[in-house]
């Protein structure tokens, strides 16, 4: 049998000279493994580390940047350097610092594409994302971070097609590449090494910024810290300032601004999403665990999109502005998300020329493929998103818009059509993947029913306008047939209400209402038995209609649901307790997932920078929708909001960080003299795993349309070179990019 050699992976977050002594050891143990293609390298005992001669060694990766896994790439490469390896570097960034500052990474640059004596047999690829092609006659191995949970299905294919070996730092990490598919004997526990010149109880204290002589305890990784609220509450209540400790926390934020793409990345969309954003935090988080919700649902970046891998490059920077993170419309970052997607796919589209319609539908996930795993794990319920994108193309007239859009430029006139085709993610949420400081978030009803056949429904989820009362009120009746205006719905007293989460992220109908649903139903089953027991019939023999239980074969033997309300404190069965009601609390078993498509035509004057909104068209997909109407009042006030971000609302700072735009005389709101007029059509794609098909809605708009609307102006300004412009796009900032647009097209 022919033996076809693969590749290895060699994962770890953290090298050191005292890691490099495992890296050493496992490099001869697959020496006697695979035999001759290694010959080169010596069977080493464990002991023997003082020089490691072997075959050339190509290496891939960050060298000379200002992160945790250059760092690791330069320690490595110098101990196999200072142990007489061949070696050839090729760095994937570009330098951050200059390599010849010190001696050295002055010795590793020299290294930079330089040809090996001979042909290399090992090449080391340390990236993200990974790339797990290689070169015929060579061993790759990829050095891969990786701390989540689920690994991502194209990196399990990639490992399991092509990978003879996965490292890895820890038994969890073992364990999460093995629950995903990897075969448990390719994988192999390297422990994260430290540095015990520099984390020992004896080492000089560290030249902090304090008059107190505290020394540095090692808590591991060379990773960012995470978490690090609960490890300064761990701190303060463990240690005063007469001990010896002093604890360093490093930390790094996430997205607000997307850098304008370039073709480059662009063609990586194949592959993978990389792209650079900037955050702006505010003083501080405002929620006890950012990482579970704002960077946690921001995974929703791959949006519509068949993408087999995800990778996002977050800075984040700490301000004198008010604690970010929470703002009433921010969908706990799922609008950045959906903005950076939509954005990045209107740019590709362009660079590669190609309508940005025919680009998304190239690409959407394809209704036959939900429920869909995404590249960074979440599981897409139901969708069809090429349905609402032909629907709102139809009802805008697309076609015709673009045909009308080539005749205003023929005449100088900046006609601009914006696309966006969102996927939001909210319900939150099942405990197994969702909680607030260990509390789950699953949401209680309980459902009374009255002798009168009136009902009374607690909730745990408060309304804030939101129509609760008539919402819930409607799920009950559509259970039991009790008329809406008969269900008294209370709820905001938390001493006579279920426990549960509350309202917010669009998750009232997706975990309330479920539970609603599900306690009426509990009601329906024992209401069920005591019309049985009423018409003298086996529970089997009884079916329910619109508040009526009539028996099989004789429809005209009933009991109403108001008459056997009645007789369940007056004529029960006997051995069954009295009363009609019920408690139910509801864990998803999943998110859900609503998507639309909004379509933007827009005019700009070139001349001043102003531009006007000439039609909206919206098509969302919530699922089923219980009340329409109130379905599209939050529609409307979500497509206001994303008008007012993308076009009008700035709070504006002076040189000092004064607040200059404290009050609505220096804040613009959207009001009904701005707002365009809204065009609303729908698509019904029922979530499978929720009681009414229900998917939720009160966010959608607002994650949805801003992309929207800077698409349009975008689209507009392309004849003149303008390709991005930060939000809001007041006039004098469009102004501004069509002067620099102009004098970037003369310069040239």
């Amino acid at each position: 049998m022919r033996y076809e050699p693969r590749a290895v992976v060699l994962h770890h977050e953290g090298a050191t000279p005292g890691r490099f002594a495992h890296v050493a050891q496992n490099l001869a143990r697959l020496h006697a493994k695979w035999g001759p293609q290694l010959a080169a390298l010596p069977r080493l005992p464990a002991e023997e580390f003082g020089t490691l001669p072997g075959p050339p060694i190509a290496w891939e990766g960050s060298f000379f940047v200002h992160h945790s896994l250059a760092g690791i790439n330069r320690a490595v490469c110098r101990e196999l350097l200072a142990r007489g390896i061949d070696l050839t570097l090729t760095p994937y960034e570009p330098d951050e610092f200059d390599p010849a500052a010190t001696p050295d990474t002055a010795a590793l640059a020299r290294l930079v594409d330089r040809p090996t004596k001979t042909p290399p047999v090992l090449r080391v690829r340390h990236r993200f994302p990974p790339d797990f092609t290689r070169r015929p006659g060579e061993r790759l191995v990829l050095i891969q971070p990786w701390e989540f949970g689920a690994v991502p299905v194209e990196w399990v294919r990639g490992i399991v097609e092509q990978v003879d070996e996965l490292w890895v730092p820890s038994e969890w990490v073992r364990q999460c590449f093995v629950a995903g598919g990897v075969p448990p004997e390719r994988v192999v526990t390297i422990p994260n090494g430290f540095d015990p010149a520099v984390f020992r109880p004896d080492a000089p204290p560290l030249p902090l910024p304090t008059s107190k002589t505290f020394r540095f305890l090692y808590v591991g990784g060379s990773i960012h810290r995470k978490g690090y609220d609960l490890l300064l509450r761990a701190y303060v209540e463990t240690f005063t300032a007469a001990d010896d400790v002093c604890l360093v926390i490093k930390d790094h934020a996430y997205y607000r601004h997307r850098l304008d793409a370039t073709l480059e990345e662009l063609r990586d969309l194949a592959r993978g999403i990389y792209p650079p954003l900037l955050a702006d935090e505010g003083a501080f988080h405002a929620d006890a665990q950012p990482s579970k919700f704002k960077v946690g649902l921001f995974g929703i970046v791959s949006g519509s999109y068949d993408l087999p891998a995800v990778h996002v490059k977050a800075t984040g920077a700490y301000t004198n502005k008010a604690p970010g993170g929470v703002a009433y419309r921010c969908s706990f970052r799922v609008t950045e998300a959906s903005f950076l997607i939509e954005r990045l796919v209107q740019n590709a589209a362009y660079e590669l020329g190609m309508d940005p319609a025919e680009l998304r539908r190239k690409n959407f996930i394809k209704p036959e493929q939900f429920p869909y795993r995404s590249a960074t794990g979440f599981v897409y319920d139901s969708g069809n998103y090429e349905g609402a994108l032909n629907l709102a193309l139809e009802k805008i007239g697309y076609l015709d818009l673009r045909r009308e859009q080539e005749e205003a430029r023929a005449q100088g006139k900046l006609y601009g059509i914006g696309l966006a085709s969102f996927t939001e993610v909210v319900g939150a949420g099942p405990h197994k993947q969702y909680d607030i400081l260990g509390l789950a978030m699953n949401d209680g009803a309980e459902l009374r029913v009255h002798p009168t056949g009136t009902a009374i429904l607690k909730l745990s989820v408060q309304t804030q306008g939101q129509g609760h009362e008539t919402t819930f009120a409607q799920i009950v009746a559509e259970e039991l047939g009790i008329q809406p205006e008969h269900v008294k719905v209370m709820h905001g007293d938390t001493d006579n209400t279920p426990y549960g989460l509350g309202t917010y992220a669009s998750r009232s109908t997706p975990v309330s209402g479920a539970a609603t649903a599900m306690v009426a139903r509990r009601v329906r089953e024992k209401a069920t038995r005591i019309a049985a027991h009423l018409l003298e019939v086996a529970e089997e023999d009884v079916e329910f209609h619109r508040g009526v239980f009539s028996v099989k074969g004789a429809p005209d033997r009933t009991k109403t649901i108001q008459e056997v309300a009645l007789a369940a404190y007056t004529n029960f069965p006997d051995g069954m307790e009295p009363g009609l009601e019920a408690v139910y609390y509801y864990d998803p078993p999943n998110l859900t997932f609503p998507f639309g498509t909004y379509a933007v035509a827009v005019e700009v004057d070139e001349e001043t920078g102003e531009w006007k909104v000439r039609r909206v068209v919206a098509v969302d997909d919530c699922g089923v929708r219980i009340n329409p109407m109130i379905v599209e009042g939050q529609i409307h006030g979500g497509l206001t909001e994303g008008f007012g971000i993308a076009a009008m609302e700035l709070i504006t700072f002076d040189e000092e960080g004064n607040c200059i735009g404290a009050n609505f005389t220096d804040y613009l709101l959207p009001t009904a003299w701005e707002t365009p007029r809204f065009e609303l059509y729908e698509t019904v794609t029922p979530s499978p795993h929720h009681p009414i098909g229900a998917k939720g809605v009160g966010e959608s708009a607002t994650v949805g349309s801003p992309a929207a609307y800077v698409n349009a102006v975008i689209d507009a300004l392309r004849p003149l070179g303008v390709k991005n412009i930060d939000m809001p796009l007041t006039p004098a900032r469009v102004w501004e990019a069509i002067q620099a647009a102009k004098a970037a097209s003369g310069a040239a």
